[in-house]
């Protein structure tokens, strides 16, 4: 890890400058303060003046920039030691303890929520966004506006779909929504709160039926999910018209709505992502550059490329694909740790092999085959027990077998092997749709190529 930190400070030395000249000054003056007897509480600020600038204004110049999960780690570990300590000396400062539980938030989801950059570590993930929400109960009790208990449950939510344990995350997340409702009846809801309620619904849409994931295929609930998120991004588009996540979160939003029903309508859908399309690239050119809107715009084209498969227009939909993966593939090369960017390459590298072999272009499909597998390789060698890339690898397996011809033994061991996974995640405790699906299409490809 102090490796990538180190190299990715030397490529990023001149961005960087600027926020290590503001921490150095201060830590300069906080050496000056230590040297001093009885200044105990000049120190307390100054203490507090340096990890507020590491947690928010080092880390929001280092965080757009490529390659920089590993570094990030570093900062906000380092932030961390100093916050612990401090709390353990001051047990009754409710900024201080503010500052704790975003700290615990912000390395919970940059260890493993799905939704952001992240190191695929669950367990992690779940330890420090537990801690944030302890902290952050208590300091609901004193200070109602307080919303660190929605979005820290909200966090958890995200990090248990992401690993497969859809049923918890749902639970969760139905209690972080409740908890932002709550929030936005008081007076004087900023746009801010309100893009974040949206959030909120955004990600409970996504467990009850977003399209090719973890959810629990309640298409219904899902689609109602997603219009209150709207409805709630356009209220924060009104309280502040120049708030442009909000008017990117609708074309993600309404993309997800399209989704739900591509197939019976692949025209209707292919027009949508395409509209959602200009509105990311209508965005002024540092907002396009920031890394939620790149990647909002490789979800939108991949998106766009499935609905031309969906229609049969092969050849476009492998043309978007290589679009897609053209701008993806350099961001994914230079931050090999980042969880989010390696699942990402997979998946659009998985639609690209899906339609080569729809094509009849055999050896084009196992070739992009054989680079999804080596990407979900790597992630499950970080977390073994991720149900989702469990799944997905055992559906690779058993896909890739039929594509290898003139080995026969190889590709019966491929094929037991995606089989016996597929079966014991459909027969685990808990198993969703998606794992019941992807089993029994195990079976059938191995039935049908028999």
């Amino acid at each position: 890890m102090r490796y990538r930190a180190l190299k990715f400070i030397r490529r990023n030395w001149l961005p960087l400058a600027a926020a290590v000249a503001l921490t150095l000054s201060l830590a300069a003056g906080l050496g000056g303060v230590l040297w001093q007897a009885g200044k105990a509480e000049a120190r307390y600020h100054d203490l507090r003046r340096l990890t507020n600038s590491l947690l928010f204004e080092l880390r929001d110049v280092i965080r757009p920039l490529p390659g920089s999960t590993a570094a990030q780690r570093l900062l906000l570990t380092r932030v961390l030691d100093h916050l612990d300590k401090l709390a353990g000396e001051i047990k009754d400062d409710p900024k201080l303890q503010a500052d704790l539980a975003e700290a615990y938030l912000q390395l919970g989801n940059l260890q493993g929520n799905p939704y952001e950059p992240n190191l695929g570590d669950v367990d992690g993930a779940l330890r420090s966004l537990n801690k944030a929400l302890l902290i952050a109960r208590d300091l609901r009790r004193a200070q109602p506006d307080h919303a660190g208990v929605a979005r820290a449950t909200q966090a958890m939510s995200e990090v248990l779909f992401g690993a497969g344990r859809t049923k918890e995350a749902v639970e969760h997340c139905q209690r972080a929504c409740n908890a932002f409702e709550e929030l936005l009846e008081r007076a004087g809801a900023s746009a801010s709160r309100v893009y974040e309620a949206a959030a909120c619904y955004d990600s409970q849409g996504d467990q009850f039926g977003q399209a090719g994931s973890a959810g629990l295929g309640d298409l219904a609930r899902a689609r109602a999910s997603y219009e209150r998120a709207v409805m709630l991004n356009r209220r924060a588009l009104e309280l502040d018209p120049h708030f442009f996540r909000a008017r990117r979160a609708i074309a993600i939003n309404r993309m997800k709505i399209a989704q739900l029903v591509p197939e019976s309508d692949p025209q209707k859908a292919a027009s949508i992502f395409r509209e959602a399309l200009v509105t990311i690239d209508a965005m002024p050119e540092p907002e396009r550059q920031k890394p939620e809107n790149r990647r909002a715009r490789w979800v939108l084209g991949r998106r766009a490329a499935s609905a031309m498969f969906s229609r049969g227009d092969y050849p476009a939909a492998v043309a978007e694909y290589k679009r897609v993966l053209d701008s993806m593939e350099p961001f994914a090369r230079i931050d090999p740790e980042n969880s989010q960017a390696q699942y990402d390459l997979a998946v659009v590298l998985n639609d690209l092999a899906e339609t080569y072999r729809e094509m009849g272009d055999t050896q084009a499909a196992l070739r992009a085959t054989e680079r999804v597998r080596e990407v979900l390789d790597r992630l499950l060698a970080r977390d073994a027990d991720n149900v989702v890339w469990r799944g997905h690898k055992a559906e690779l397996d058993v896909r890739l077998a039929g594509l290898i011809s003139g080995d026969r033994t190889q590709a019966e061991a491929l094929a037991k092997q995606g089989l016996a996974a597929a079966k014991e995640l459909a027969e685990a405790p808990g198993a969703g749709p998606v794992e019941l699906h992807r089993a029994a299409q195990a079976f059938s490809k191995v039935a049908l190529a028999s």
